[in-house]
């Protein structure tokens, strides 16, 4: 933790989901965020893995904003707790 001083991850991020957590998309956009943000501050930035993180960052706000999901947080939820589901 002398790096990463609020770690964040995608295992932690689907719990929240699952535990109904996230009272706000804004607070499931922020762990998104911070989730790729801590890839890139550990590795660096010139990191094969940080690159990624930072294209999946891209995907992640482009698919955000063609769904704006401010919209409406309980259908939110319910579509990403079915689609968890069907996994």
């Amino acid at each position: 933790f002398d790096i990463i001083t609020h770690p964040m991850d995608l295992g932690t991020i689907q719990t929240k989901i699952e535990g109904g957590e996230y009272h706000t998309i804004r607070e499931f956009y922020a762990d998104v965020h911070l989730c790729f943000e801590n890839v890139i501050l550990y590795h660096g930035p010139d990191e094969h893995v940080s690159r990624m993180a930072q294209e999946l960052k891209c995907r992640f706000d482009n698919e955000y904003d063609v769904l704006n999901l401010d919209a409406g947080y309980q259908r939110w939820q319910d579509s990403l707790v079915k689609l968890l589901e069907s996994r």
